[in-house]
């Protein structure tokens, strides 16, 4: 069995749309023998619980020559490749992801946590909804299994905390510093959303290797 870790955010239209092209490619070219499982990166650890407003962010992250209103165009193709619709002028805030990510822990133990990815990434980009919102949270997580008081108890935590802490350490150990870091068999490190052909060409070398 190949295990393949995907090291992302919520909030990061490249983790959305490399997710949806490994799944596709290991669909598509019916590639057996492989685990997804997604592994928290919070890109901005240190906002507010109330977030920034997405123009302030995007200047916060990219600098202030930064077109902050301005999404380029190569991103709505790439996401269109993968049947996702992007939703940017709903978009207002950027949250931050820590609760979401310690949601996605607590749906481990149920073996829903890669839906849970989905709903989330679906509900900010897409739907363009507010994940600062705590009833907004109760919503999606409860709508795959999840109860509201495993809500609060996964938000409080200690170990779920630790695992996002360890996680993060555990992606700069092998040189992953921005996502989506896509780690194969605890070894093969993919840096960044690469095309299907590169996708398909990696994954059938290292499943080769782990045979």
């Amino acid at each position: 069995m190949l295990k393949i870790e995907i090291f992302s955010d919520v909030i990061c239209p490249w983790c959305f749309i490399g997710s949806k092209r490994i799944r596709r490619v290991i669909h598509d070219e019916k590639l057996d023998g492989i685990e997804i499982i997604h592994r928290p990166y919070q890109l901005s650890p240190r906002f507010p619980k109330e977030g920034r407003e997405r123009p302030q962010a995007t200047k916060n992250r990219h600098g202030d020559d930064h077109d902050s209103a301005g999404v380029p165009e190569y991103l709505f193709q790439e996401a269109s490749e993968e049947g996702i619709g992007f939703n940017y002028e709903k978009i207002r805030y950027v949250p931050n992801t820590k609760n979401v990510h310690l949601l996605i822990e607590r749906a481990r133990e149920i073996d829903r946590a890669n839906e849970l990815v989905d709903l989330f990434f679906e509900a900010y980009f897409c739907s363009g909804l507010d994940l600062r919102e705590d009833q907004l949270l109760i919503d999606i997580a409860t709508s795959i299994g999840l109860t509201a008081e495993d809500v609060s108890g996964a938000i409080e935590s200690p170990v779920h905390k630790k695992e996002l802490v360890n996680q993060r350490e555990r992606a700069e150990d092998f040189g992953i510093s921005g996502v989506p870091g896509f780690l194969l068999d605890n070894r093969y490190v993919i840096p960044g959303t690469q095309s299907a052909e590169t996708l398909s060409q990696i994954l059938r070398r290292v499943l080769e290797k782990v045979a």
